[in-house]
């Protein structure tokens, strides 16, 4: 879904939200599914991949995780800012209804550029 020009001037970091699926269907299986698909999708694209599966998590990625699993707020705001990341991708069908409604009454604290929107996902540019 992200274009390689997107990703292709400057190797750009992007965070896949959420970490792990957590829709009210989810399941382990649904989680590995998701996890394996953004894997999957960082091969069709040259950004550097925040989120994802990956085989050894370093403790700082779980604290980041871990705040990022509450839902999304200023706190994860500033620590897309720290990390440098240049987009977050929110994948509507890994987050619940409410939760997706709560993210767009934020309007994305303005921090934000919407890139792309689609049935599945949005794509934001970090300001």
């Amino acid at each position: 879904i992200l274009s390689n020009s997107i990703c292709s001037n400057k190797m750009p970091i992007l965070l896949e939200y959420p970490f792990t699926y957590r829709n009210l269907d989810g399941d382990l299986i649904k989680d590995l599914q998701y996890k394996n698909t953004i894997l999957l999708n960082s091969t069709q694209h040259k950004c550097k991949v925040m989120s994802g599966y990956i085989g050894f998590n370093p403790e700082n990625y779980l604290e980041i995780q871990k705040e990022f699993d509450n839902g999304f707020d200023n706190q994860d705001i500033q620590i897309i800012k720290d990390l440098k990341i240049d987009y977050v991708k929110f994948n509507k069908f890994a987050i619940s209804e409410e939760e997706l409604k709560n993210i767009k009454k934020m309007r994305y604290f303005n921090q934000f550029k919407e890139v792309l929107q689609t049935n599945e996902v949005v794509l934001l540019e970090v300001l």
